[in-house]
């Protein structure tokens, strides 16, 4: 129910959608206009930080999340994260497929087809955990384990190879929550100090990764600033008189994050498409105001995909596919 959602975790999520967002349709106007775009909004698109952060967030909220199932649960587990992770994946992959005309079996089974590659990689990281969870009980054991991954190679099948780079965010979501002392230590304000200058001398005076390349040292100072992040926000959001009104919204996006995600891409691929760009004379504007262009896009692509995955979860196969609708329990309050 709504009652029972964490409210500073929608926002986390509300947020972080909104910068991939941001940088799926800066990285797409570059690529279309290059000569007229990559000048005037060069330092918005950045080097990937922003998205780094906010995927790397994602996965540290999802082992924030993660409980270890009984026993008896196991089958009931793989079964469901089956079912909410990998059956989506499937079907919407195949859908982008034959709605865009891009057919490639070899990315479908890959795990890595366009962005919904995350979802591969969290269904492994939901199953590894459950893995070494039963067969050594120091959950601590996870993190250099999860270290050393992201300098191991796997084979491109089905996000194997995404999840090595990514589980060692998982892990530290789910040791933050196991051990509340470490979120107290770093929710001092010395240790933000301390954490964030760390981060921002690594990102400075080491080599600059391109988005999804896994590095162990990238990885600390990313873990350090959500960690921050997290700490910060949780600081702020957490005190629950009176977000029946205010955070309303926030419940609601926050519900609706997996399906934004999975249409938002989908959704720019037909609003940048050579027929939009023709018919709202997109070549001009983005010559004359390109950051209100860019702005007006994530905003129309965010609304879209709201819209698409509310109507979605409207119907039971929605409900199947994207995870319970808390819109009718908020009607409802």
């Amino acid at each position: 129910m709504i009652r029972e959602r964490q409210t500073y975790i929608d926002v986390l999520r509300m947020t972080c959608m909104i910068c991939v967002i941001s940088f799926h349709i800066f990285g797409r106007l570059d690529d279309l206009f290059r000569d007229s775009f990559l000048d005037k909004s060069a330092i918005l698109y950045g080097s990937a930080i922003l998205v780094q952060i906010s995927v790397a967030m994602f996965m540290f909220l999802a082992g924030y999340c993660y409980r270890k199932p009984q026993r008896k649960d196991v089958l009931k587990f793989f079964v469901k994260k089956i079912k909410r992770l990998l059956i989506p994946y499937l079907i919407f992959s195949c859908l982008i497929m034959f709605s865009t005309g891009f057919f490639d079996v070899g990315e479908l089974f890959g795990g890595g087809f366009y962005h919904l590659w995350f979802l591969t990689a969290l269904f492994w990281c939901f199953m590894f955990s459950m893995c070494i969870d039963y067969s050594h009980p120091n959950s601590l054991l996870l993190l250099p384990i999860s270290l050393i991954l992201i300098a191991i190679h796997l084979p491109n099948l089905f996000g194997l190879q995404d999840f090595v780079k990514w589980y060692f965010y998982f892990v530290v979501g789910a040791l933050m929550h196991s051990y509340n002392s470490l979120e107290t230590f770093i929710s001092k304000n010395i240790t933000c100090i301390i954490c964030l200058i760390i981060a921002i001398g690594i990102f400075v005076f080491t080599p600059a990764l391109k988005y999804r390349e896994g590095s162990i040292i990238h990885a600390i100072a990313t873990c350090l600033l959500i960690c921050i992040l997290f700490c910060l926000v949780k600081k702020r959001w957490n005190n629950k008189q009176g977000l029946k009104v205010n955070a309303a919204f926030i419940y609601v996006v926050g519900n609706s994050s997996m399906g934004i995600y999975i249409f938002h891409f989908w959704v720019l691929i037909f609003m940048l498409s050579s027929t939009s760009i023709r018919l709202f004379h997109l070549n001009k504007l983005v010559e004359h105001v390109p950051i209100l262009l860019a702005g007006s896009l994530i905003i129309v692509n965010f609304l879209i995909s709201f819209v698409l995955t509310v109507l979605l979860k409207k119907t039971r196969c929605g409900c199947w596919l994207l995870g319970e609708n808390y819109i009718n329990n908020l009607l409802n309050k």
